[in-house]
């Protein structure tokens, strides 16, 4: 042993030979492992050098994940040999040091051992060019790898990331080329079924790598650029604002003031973004209020936001107010993280505040504001504080970037503090997640009272379950288990009926029988459960007594069992769960081995959640082989899946064809792979409930054979065409409920979308959204006047929304008189010149639709539209609460206090008036006015 105590070095040698027996135990040992590390300072070399010479079979054969980590400058030989009979599927090999024959020999004979890896990470500070040609070959002749990291300390790693471009399940790929420039701006199209990309390179590969992507899936992109480059970026951002299933993006620019936020600006054309970070070589992007506006409109799921520099922020820097923050925080409610500079000085806060509320008042996540180097007025703390209260209706924790000893820094530390104390204080309401136990003293009391006579009805056990299931919280049940045997049996039974996570089954378990590693942030944690010492008879006993109580059981995600699931494999345990009727099955895939189904062969399910996070194509299907089975009689089926393989799809089908009683399916798999189950859907005699959620892939599909006869509710997520198609294919003639959302612009008219519709008398609900078109107009949506019970009717383009006038609403009032709800909105700004319904055409819609809750609708409320007689409603009963959405709609000068009495003639009840209108802008303080004034005389 050699180095530092912290990291030593070891060279293991053989003393002596061990004999057949010790090499058997070996082997035994070697039989069971499916995941191994090697670690870099530990050499084997004389180990492996003895086991060369004498011939020992060696091998591991259920080994598929190996990470090797090898100081090649020490190193003789490679041990890749110890695993050609392994089928390994992840593979993490490091080089670390300079020594070109070991990494050759290593590469040449992992290329000959051909295991059908599905992830492959290959570090190295070189790379040999015969070791780039031997990585080349391998990504050419394995197809089955998904995931592809390549770390290099040069950029001559171009030619393999040519070949992993034509990888046809690459779903992952991480690039670190930290070398010089490369020519990679030319790559060949490619990186067809890409979903994230994290690149750390110079600014030519890293464009060049942009733009070769042909993925309409790819949804995260993280890009660090190490070089300076001479311009704006625009190529880059072109490029990245045609993926419109973008969720995530992270730049960071070590060594350039560029982008600026007209650079940037194009990014906005991506609905689905929730994070967007941006790290610049500068104090960072110079922002306002209207750029913070438009952020807000634009991805209003954000979750994290970072507008972030290197360098100390300058004085005359452009930054938002916090109105503009109001904005941000008010659209965006569902927002984790904020690193933002605003202006927080005195004359940012002469205005009144009190307006400046978030835009609900449920409550919110906890909020982490990095304000960086913020400027803020002294003395100012508590007003900045309740000014951040009001927007935030949650927890939200301050820090700043200012040195200790400067007194910005003091003032807004004072700022989180006050808002840490008034959090408390006005604390809102949590769900309860753990069950809170009765407290020993109380339990002490229980125990050493008198037992009074019981009546002989407590001895009816449905009777007790029926007068305890009116208990809400489990603590209440737990008091009742600790009365007497008979409440504590069927307590039991309540307790355990509901388990919301599989490791609270654990508990039966002395604590020193089960060991649980913890990785990950505290507040998402993953665990990892083991055994330390196998259970005895009466312990695996009481595990069945509660197995034998639940009825609905959920596994989390971040659980892995499979340590556990391979103690109970091997010795055979009979653990069953009789009663078992509603199963949630999550499964991070990429880290596991087992399955969990068959634990409940015995069950017989009736509802049937599974989610597959990740890339795990053997795991998968066993999982779903498994399922068709085990035969249960399912009800409810929903499956959604990161990648669902072929060879599953065709399980499900089956699985369809031989469980008729399904009546809700839901298939969420972010591609493609559902349209064959989708089809075979239709079939079902029972299937009232249908979701699927294709996202924005294309489809060559344009037609489904006619079935569906007894659907109700559609909810999709897709493109045009399959929607259409489904749409066509539906016989129901008992369907209340269509939920869809239309991906990618479409080059015609959606006149035969709404054709199928009109034809479902029953419809109550429709609500439809265009997220890359809005070439709609009336004309195509109004043969649905012909549904006369429609309650709820939702139209949402990409454009400034539908032209309609009078003569529209009151056609609609008088078609659907039972409309509670009415939304006819585009996600852009309405131009001047544009036709709205007057305030006389709402009053036709107010007198018609009586059972009105949320109208969002732009009218002409101008003082040329409104030389308004008071009129009134048909009927002058009280009604609901009105939420009425007026976005852009116009409004004349002082003609607040008319506007609001006709309102209040038209609708005899409370009526919540909110409009688009930026902060500065007369209209919007013009229907605040008229807001107030109807709170007040209502």
């Amino acid at each position: 042993m050699s180095g530092s105590n912290s990291c030593p070095s070891r060279t293991f040698l053989f003393l002596e030979l061990p004999d057949t027996a010790e090499w058997d135990h070996m082997r035994f040992r070697a039989g069971m492992v499916k995941e191994l590390t090697v670690p870099e300072s530990d050499n084997y070399d004389a180990l492996l050098e003895v086991i060369k010479l004498h011939k020992i079979d060696l091998t591991f054969p259920e080994l598929v994940s190996l990470h090797i980590h090898i100081l090649v400058s020490k190193r003789l030989q490679t041990s890749l040999p110890l695993f050609a009979p392994s089928r390994l599927q992840e593979l993490e090999i490091t080089f670390e040091g300079y020594n070109d024959r070991l990494i050759d020999s290593t590469m040449k004979t992992l290329l000959a051992q051909a295991h059908p890896l599905q992830s492959l990470d290959i570090r190295t500070e070189t790379l040999p060019k015969p070791s780039q040609e031997y990585l080349v070959q391998l990504l050419e002749t394995t197809p089955s790898i998904n995931s592809l990291r390549l770390t290099l300390m040069t950029s001559h790693g171009e030619d393999i990331v040519q070949a992993a471009a034509q990888l046809p399940n690459l779903r992952t790929l991480r690039l670190q080329f930290t070398g010089p420039d490369g020519t990679g701006d030319t790559y060949p199209p490619g990186f067809q079924s890409l979903i994230s990309l994290d690149i750390v390179s110079p600014y030519a590969i890293a464009l060049g790598v942009v733009r070769a992507i042909t993925s309409p899936n790819i949804s995260t992109l993280n890009m660090d650029v190490l070089d300076g480059i001479n311009g704006p970026p625009r190529n880059l951002v072109d490029a990245m604002s045609t993926m419109s299933s973008l969720s995530a993006v992270n730049l960071t620019f070590y060594r350039s003031p560029y982008p600026q936020w007209a650079d940037v600006e194009p990014l906005l054309a991506c609905p689905r973004i929730s994070t967007f970070t941006i790290t610049l070589a500068s104090p960072g992007l110079e922002v306002d209020d209207e750029i913070i506006s438009a952020i807000s409109r634009a991805w209003p799921n954000l979750t994290h936001l970072r507008l972030d520099g290197f360098d100390a922020t300058p004085k005359r820097f452009k930054r938002p107010s916090l109105r503009g923050l109001s904005e941000l925080l008010g659209r965006c409610q569902k927002l984790q993280e904020v690193t933002l500079e605003v202006d927080a000085r005195a004359r940012q806060l002469r205005t009144p505040l009190a307006n400046a509320t978030s835009a609900s008042s449920e409550p919110h996540r906890k909020l982490l504001l990095n304000v960086r180097r913020s400027r803020i007025a002294q003395n100012s703390e508590k007003v900045v504080s309740e000014y951040l209260m009001s927007l935030w209706p949650g927890q939200c924790k301050v820090a700043s970037e200012w040195m200790d000893d400067e007194w910005q820094g003091a003032t807004w530390d004072k700022v989180g503090a006050l808002m840490t104390s008034m959090h408390l204080i006005w604390k809102i309401p949590q769900l309860r997640t753990h069950v809170p136990l009765v407290p020993e003293h109380e339990k002490s009391d229980i125990l050493q009272s008198p037992v009074p006579n019981m009546h002989r009805i407590w001895n009816i056990p449905e009777l007790l379950g029926l007068i305890l299931s009116f208990l809400d919280e489990k603590s209440d049940i737990l008091r009742c288990a600790l009365v007497c045997r008979s409440l504590s049996v069927e307590a039991a039974r309540l307790i355990w009926k509901e388990v919301s996570a599989f490791r609270y089954l654990l508990g039966c378990f002395p604590k020193n029988t089960i060991s649980t590693e913890i990785s990950g942030p505290p507040d998402h944690p993953s665990r990892k459960f083991l055994f330390l010492e196998l259970p005895d008879t009466a312990e695996w006993e009481h595990m069945r007594f509660r197995a034998s109580m639940v009825k609905e059981l959920t596994f989390p995600r971040d659980d892995n069992y499979d340590p556990l699931l391979e103690v109970i494999n091997r010795q055979e345990t009979d653990l069953t769960f009789p009663e078992l009727a509603s199963l949630h099955l999550h499964v991070s895939v990429a880290k596991r081995f087992q399955t969990f189904l068959p634990l409940f062969a015995a069950s017989r399910l009736q509802e049937l959640e599974i989610t597959f996070k990740g890339y795990n194509n053997r795991l998968i299907n066993t999982a779903m082989e498994t399922l068709l089975a085990q035969a249960h009689p399912l009800q409810s089926l929903d499956i959604e899946a990161t990648s669902f393989p072929k060879l599953s799809q065709h399980y499900v089908i089956q699985l369809l064809a031989t469980t008729s009683s399904i009546n809700s399916l839901s298939i969420s798999l972010g591609a493609l792979d559902g349209e064959d189950i989708v089809q075979a859907a239709g079939s079902l005699p029972n299937l009232q409930y249908l979701s699927f959620d294709f996202g924005a892939d294309t489809t060559a599909r344009t037609a489904y054979s006619p079935g569906f006869h007894s659907l109700v509710t559609l909810d999709t997520s897709s493109t045009y065409a399959p929607a259409l198609a489904i749409l066509r294919a539906i016989t129901s003639t008992d369907i209340a409920a269509l939920n869809m959302h239309v991906w990618r612009e479409i080059n015609e008219q959606p006149t035969g979308l709404f054709q199928p519709i009109a034809a479902w008398t029953n419809v109550t609900f429709v609500s439809v959204t265009f997220y890359n078109s809005g070439i709609l107009q009336w004309e195509e949506v109004e043969p649905l006047l012909s549904c006369p019970l429609i309650s709820t009717f939702e139209i949402m383009i990409d454009s400034p929304g539908m032209e309609i006038d009078d003569e529209v609403i009151s056609a609609i009032s008088r078609a659907w008189p039972n409309l509670t709800r009415l939304k006819l909105a585009g996600s852009e700004e309405t131009p001047a010149v544009y036709t709205r319904p007057s305030l006389h055409g709402l009053a036709e819609l107010f007198g018609r639709c009586p059972k009105l809750q949320e109208l969002t609708l732009e009218v002409d409320a101008r003082i040329t539209q409104s030389r308004l007689p008071l009129e009134t409603p048909a009927n002058s009963e009280g009604r609901e609460k009105l939420f009425f959405d007026v976005r852009r709609s116009p409004i004349a000068r002082k003609s607040e206090e008319t506007v609001s009495e006709f309102l209040m003639s038209v609708w005899p009840g409370e009526c919540e008036v909110i409009s688009w209108w930026e902060e500065e802008q007369l209209q919007r303080a013009a229907w605040e006015n008229v807001g107030e004034l109807m709170r007040q005389r209502g």
